[in-house]
């Protein structure tokens, strides 16, 4: 099985874990835009605690 993996510059200095979501979220062909995903990870200007982005994957409707 051959994943396609999207790439997506990520649109803040801040917000690499929701980048990288986003493009590991496209491979199971699920389409949220970065702005969503920080929020569900609770992103700040600091960054985004692991624990929050894997509690927001864990509630994600998958």
């Amino acid at each position: 099985m051959q994943s396609k993996l999207i790439f997506h510059k990520q649109e803040t200095p801040y917000s690499c874990v929701p980048a990288c979501l986003r493009m590991v979220l496209s491979v199971f062909e699920v389409d949220m835009s970065e702005a969503e995903l920080r929020q569900l990870c609770d992103s700040t200007p600091f960054g985004t605690e692991a624990l929050k982005a894997v509690d927001a994957v864990r509630n994600l409707p998958l």
